[in-house]
């Protein structure tokens, strides 16, 4: 599997290969294998919070549901989750 931000999807373009490409980016993931997309999931960004450190909470979200519950329920429901938590996360 290979993690990358949509805003370099670019890089991918044209590039067929079985290893699942998951794009992220504020506006939510998908799921790229053989140049095709097979997943996505759409979320509304949030405005005015920082949002440093969320490709890392997406990545780990991501590994875990991919373990347990495989890529399309993983690709369905991380960028909301990773949402969540960052809505929800309070400042030290």
């Amino acid at each position: 599997m290979v993690f990358d931000s949509r805003e370099r999807k670019f890089l991918y373009k044209n590039l067929k290969f079985d290893t699942p490409l998951i794009l992220h980016d504020e506006f939510g993931c998908e799921c790229i294998i053989n140049d095709k997309v097979v997943y996505q999931e759409k979320i509304t960004p949030l405005k005015k919070i920082n949002v440093n450190g969320a490709g890392d909470i997406f990545a780990g979200l991501f590994i875990d549901l991919y373990l347990n519950s495989g890529i399309k329920i993983a690709t369905k429901n991380c960028s909301s989750l990773t949402k969540n938590i960052i809505k929800n996360a309070k400042e030290i």
